[in-house]
């Protein structure tokens, strides 16, 4: 029995902007322009857009291994692609999915559990509206930055250069065998 991927591509259509400007705004400083004339100086500035680039993502490459495991092969391009690490983004899974995943030698994310395709790509899609898109220019290119002094993680946009605090990634589940519980106890 084979399983189909779902292939959806991320994308972002990103635009490159221009902007003309000149030194002098005002031609003469010491007239005094009317209303309309300022207004019109300004407007006379816009942005011309000459180009749309699209940045697309591979979709995750999601299979079953074995019975009750899930491997994500792609998982470090995409990571790299979005200039994030594996650490981070595999917090943000194992949270999120609410069970245990491991880097394989080959990079592979193993997921604890049998998941689909589907719900691999709406996880990575959140994931990159909370932590990877920019929220004043829309564009992908951001950087994480973690506050030493505040301990706070702030997202930072390399393009328009905003800056915003992200949420830190709670603890993702920890399935606890009936030795551990035992364990508890006798400590208590």
């Amino acid at each position: 029995m084979e399983t189909s991927i779902i292939e959806v591509s991320l994308e972002v259509k990103e635009e490159i902007i221009i902007e003309e400007v000149k030194e002098d705004i005002i031609e003469d400083p010491e007239r005094d322009y009317t209303y309309m004339e300022m207004l019109q100086m300004i407007t006379s500035k816009k942005p011309v857009v000459i180009e749309e680039k699209k940045v697309s993502l591979p979709p995750p490459n999601v299979q079953k291994t074995g019975t009750r495991k899930t491997s994500w092969f792609n998982f470090a391009t995409i990571a790299k692609k979005l200039n994030r690490t594996t650490e981070h983004m595999m917090q943000y899974v194992t949270a999120e999915l609410a069970t245990e995943c491991s880097l394989d030698g080959n990079k592979q994310l193993v997921i604890k559990g049998r998941f689909l395709p589907k719900q691999i790509e709406s996880i990575l899609t959140q994931y990159i509206l909370a932590y990877v898109k920019c929220g004043v220019c829309k564009k992908m290119e951001t950087t994480l930055i973690k506050d030493q002094v505040t301990r706070l993680t702030f997202m930072e946009c390399t393009l328009c250069e905003a800056k915003r605090s992200v949420a830190n990634i709670q603890a993702g589940f920890h399935a606890t065998s009936k030795t551990d519980r035992k364990n508890e106890k006798a400590k208590l």
